[in-house]
């Protein structure tokens, strides 16, 4: 763990600014999980994974509707707080929201570095992956879900 907080402090300004820009409030080091906090959600994803599933074809990113009604029916199926991961997660820590509400699904393609953002909702019931990619210049997301609310939708 140790190795991983140096490697953290390396990406830090650069995490806030994602998180930032994928989140509805300001955010600074106080907000986040501690690396091992955010391992006990990371290493419980697979418990979630055995629940139902949904994914979606590929569609255009720049669909905003697509994505809003989405989300409404996510938050509409269950809503409360949630942990936001990205890739830097795993050395910065997670991000906990008070609810899907606290994220900006109107977010810019370049957000996150990787192309990839999990929210699981806190009592592990529930997960949702955003994955966006360009293939040839056409800029694309994918939503997965999984659990007992989340993974019926679709």
């Amino acid at each position: 763990m140790l190795k991983r907080k140096a490697i953290g402090k390396t990406f830090i300004d650069k995490y806030f600014r994602e998180l930032n820009t994928v989140s509805n409030k300001e955010i600074n080091s106080d907000d986040l999980l501690s690396i091992e906090d955010t391992y006990q959600y990371i290493d419980s994803i697979s418990n979630i994974r055995k629940l139902n599933h949904y994914k979606s074809e590929p569609f255009e990113f720049h669909d905003k509707n697509r994505l809003t009604d989405f989300f409404i029916d996510i938050i509409n199926k269950k809503n409360g707080k949630a942990i936001l991961i990205t890739k830097y997660s795993e050395y910065c820590g997670a991000l906990p929201l008070n609810g899907l509400q606290d994220f900006n699904f109107n977010f810019p393609y370049n957000a996150e570095h990787s192309g990839l953002i999990t929210l699981i909702l806190e009592d592990l019931s529930n997960e949702l992956i955003l994955d966006f990619w360009d293939d040839q210049g056409q800029k694309l997301i994918e939503i997965e879900t999984y659990g007992n609310e989340w993974g019926l939708i679709g």
